[in-house]
């Protein structure tokens, strides 16, 4: 069987596609650390950032897309400073 696929705008046929950086493991460690340290749960910080729950769930498994809006509010919220060390 063959598979044809179009081609998105903007990229060529043999462009290489690649995957969104995650903030890792690590630093959703560190969120969960200081969540937990604050003792209150995903879906209370999530109403705290005007977030979901499930990107509280994403970001604390280390699988988001980096986003330092979200790592800002994160902060603000469990009053620690995070940083994305993946570029």
């Amino acid at each position: 069987d063959l598979l044809i696929v179009e081609v998105p705008d903007g990229l060529k046929d043999g462009d290489e596609v690649v995957a969104p950086k995650t903030i890792g493991r690590e630093l959703g460690l560190e969120i969960q650390q200081a969540r937990l340290a604050r003792k209150i749960t995903q879906k209370v910080l999530a109403n705290q950032i005007n977030e979901q729950a499930s990107v509280i769930q994403s970001f604390e498994n280390g699988t988001a897309i980096k986003n330092q809006t979200v790592l800002s509010k994160l902060g603000k919220a469990l009053g620690v400073r995070f940083t994305s060390k993946k570029k």
